[in-house]
């Protein structure tokens, strides 16, 4: 699952005391059953991938995740809002990527050819 903090007009370093840590704290102290949690601040934006136990109820993570994000944010720069919460299933995360090039084929065609074609005799294999 990722969360993700955005506020505009700090600094990086501004996110990572303001938003980050506290977005940190307020995860590990209100959401059971959590692996790791990794972070990252860039200029306006906090982000923190919160990885789980294998038995964890996603659902209930969820809900404390929210609440715990809205009990921290009156410690936060003043009108931040609510975190976007993400949450990810192996489902909805790519298992390839393929970069296609060519010189004889122009990008329409290359397109074409990548959709229509590659795809099409990778797709059962994938299945």
């Amino acid at each position: 699952m990722t969360v993700i903090w955005t506020y505009t007009g700090l600094s990086t370093p501004e996110i990572e005391q303001r938003v980050t840590t506290y977005g940190e704290f307020s995860i590990s102290s209100s959401v059971n059953g959590i692996k790791d949690i990794e972070s990252q601040t860039l200029n306006g934006i906090s982000i923190q991938k919160i990885f789980f136990q294998p038995d964890v109820n996603i659902d209930l993570a969820i809900a404390q995740i929210v609440a715990g994000t809205n009990s921290v944010r009156g410690i936060m720069p003043a009108g931040i809002q609510a975190p976007i919460v993400v949450r990810y299933s192996a489902s909805s995360v790519p298992v390839l990527q393929i970069g296609l090039s060519s010189d004889e084929l122009n990008e329409q065609q290359l397109y074409d050819y990548g959709i229509y074609r590659l795809r099409q005799r990778l797709a059962p294999s994938m299945a």
